[in-house]
């Protein structure tokens, strides 16, 4: 007959089941917090916006089997974390990586019922590949860009106005060169009033 004590004792199958549950909501937690998942091996998450999404929603056009636009949602089980418009497969890339754009082009995670031409699906396992990147709207300024942009407005306005003094200051000598002009002008004027004509016949002394 069995006794009290290993009716009660819980089965090794029931314990692994248990502990497989708690870790799965541990890493949903970290994920949801912004903190690297326990055992994270940089497949089956993405880091985007700060945040962690554990699958990402695609829906895009291609042409000859590669990636030309579309929409891609960021998700962590039911919550969107963000969605965004991708108008060329260089921007893809950007933002999904290589890998991604490679994977769904080659129709990894695909729907059964998408329409010709178009690519509809979800990546997430194996078949997402990590990247920590940021959607078009939330991307930080970069400093030293920024540092530059103002350097350039800086240089821009010196150059601007050291050109302005300039231009005043040939205004002022062409202006002062014309009354110089005017000055000798009168002068000649003056001068040529005042010598004899050498047409008029001088008398002669006696």
């Amino acid at each position: 007959m069995a006794t009290s004590d290993s009716a009660g004792a819980a089965s090794p199958d029931a314990s692994i089941s248990t502990a497989s549950k708690s870790n799965s909501l541990a890493a949903n937690v970290n994920i949801a917090t912004k903190e690297e998942p326990p055992g994270f091996a940089h497949a089956g998450a993405f880091k985007i916006n700060e945040q962690w999404a554990t699958a990402v929603r695609y829906e895009v056009n291609t042409k000859d089997g590669g990636f030309t636009n579309g929409t891609v949602k960021f998700v962590n089980g039911r919550q969107q974390l963000a969605a965004v418009k991708i108008e060329s497969r260089e921007e893809a890339v950007e933002i999904l990586g290589e890998r991604n754009v490679n994977n769904i082009e080659a129709g990894k995670g695909k729907e059964k019922n998408s329409a010709l031409g178009t690519v509809k699906g979800k990546l997430q396992s194996e078949h997402l590949a990590y990247e920590d990147a940021y959607t078009p709207d939330k991307r930080p300024e970069n400093s030293i860009e920024a540092g530059t942009d103002r350097e350039v407005g800086e240089l821009n306005t010196e150059a601007a106005a050291w050109v302005a003094q300039r231009r005043e200051k040939m205004a002022q000598s062409r202006q002062q060169l014309r009354q110089n002009e005017h000055i000798a002008e009168a002068e000649d004027i003056t001068v040529s009033s005042r010598r004899p004509d050498p047409n008029i016949d001088m008398p002669l002394a006696k």
